[in-house]
């Protein structure tokens, strides 16, 4: 029965020869026993197969660049968390058992239509993750007003003066757009410095500032710039919002606070400290009763079954362990 428990794992597996049952047992079981299940959805078509995601080529996001892993991956906060670009990812589901469902069951369908059981080899490794929102778009939801990570990926692409295709050719060239808005901060921050605001004049620097700042950094730069701060709920008014001496001196005073908070720990540094992992964890036994719906992703080896063979799957699996 071993033997041919083997057979149906190994079918179709990739870079492997030999597969023990043993390797996935103990996350098949878990799962099972404790209603938990992985999924994720895909256009490829197989009953199952071994995958392992560190040997595969990086992940490609449905935004159309790679940004994500400059502000994600790279990013020191990150560290103890699996590289996404090298991950699965799916959704954590609790099920009372499993059955032939489909992606459309679980709102998964714009990433194919076949669903697929996923078990990590080492569920508790370290190697497993999730977010306490349902979706990973929802990173910056709470504590923002961007309600997907795409939006604020465009507003610095914006920033950046660079198209929302432009695929970055590795960290120095992400570090090369930054100290460019660098530069274009520091030439801000010195017009802002030669202002001398006071209760009596501070909406005519205003205008005066909005009508000349396109003289010290490039066109749209500080539109662009006031998007970001506006969406990060940085300042309290907006020049929109500006009619008199009070509210502009308002204005000012968290502007310059925030542009002299980009340039003190250089923009960089300050993209990676909005996205930190705040809302996101690595998977731990007490975490299970609180995952449904939630989505995970993993760079540890998986077994993964497609939905239509997940009763077969399982059969095998308690027949051997009788």
């Amino acid at each position: 029965m071993l033997n041919k428990i083997n057979r149906i794992i190994i079918a179709n597996a990739e870079n492997f020869k030999d597969l023990d049952i043993n390797e996935y047992l103990d996350t098949v079981q878990y799962c099972r026993e404790h209603e938990l299940f992985f999924l994720r959805a895909s256009e490829s078509v197989f009953p199952r197969r071994i995958i392992n995601p560190k040997l595969r080529p990086t992940r490609k996001t449905m935004y159309s660049n790679n940004i994500h892993e400059f502000l994600i991956d790279a990013n020191p906060a990150w560290d103890s968390f699996p590289k996404r670009s090298k991950c699965l990812i799916g959704i954590g589901v609790k099920l009372s058992s499993p059955d032939a469902y489909s992606p459309r069951d679980f709102h998964l369908s714009v990433y194919g239509f076949e669903l697929y059981y996923v078990f990590p080899k080492n569920l508790f490794s370290g190697r497993v993750a999730f977010i306490e929102e349902e979706d990973f778009l929802g990173l910056l939801k709470r504590k923002t007003n961007y309600d997907e990570t795409y939006d604020f990926y465009s507003d610095i692409m914006n920033l950046f003066n660079l198209k929302h295709t432009y695929h970055f050719d590795g960290m120095s060239d992400f570090e090369t757009h930054c100290y460019y808005v660098d530069d274009n901060l520091e030439a801000i921050y010195k017009n802002l410095d030669l202002m001398e605001l006071n209760n009596n004049n501070s909406y005519y620097y205003l205008l005066e500032f909005m009508k000349n700042i396109a003289s010290v950094t490039d066109s749209g730069f500080v539109s662009n710039l006031l998007k970001i701060f506006e969406n990060l709920n940085t300042l309290k008014i907006y020049p929109v919002d500006v009619v008199d001496n009070k509210t502009a001196e308002i204005f000012f005073t968290d502007f310059i606070k925030e542009v002299k908070k980009c340039l003190d720990v250089g923009f960089k540094k300050y993209l990676w400290n909005i996205m930190e992992p705040d809302t996101c964890h690595v998977l731990e036994p007490s975490d299970i009763d609180y995952i449904d719906g939630n989505e995970f992703w993993t760079d540890e080896k998986c077994l993964l079954v497609n939905a239509n063979y997940i009763r077969e799957f399982y059969n095998e699996v308690e027949n051997y362990l009788k």
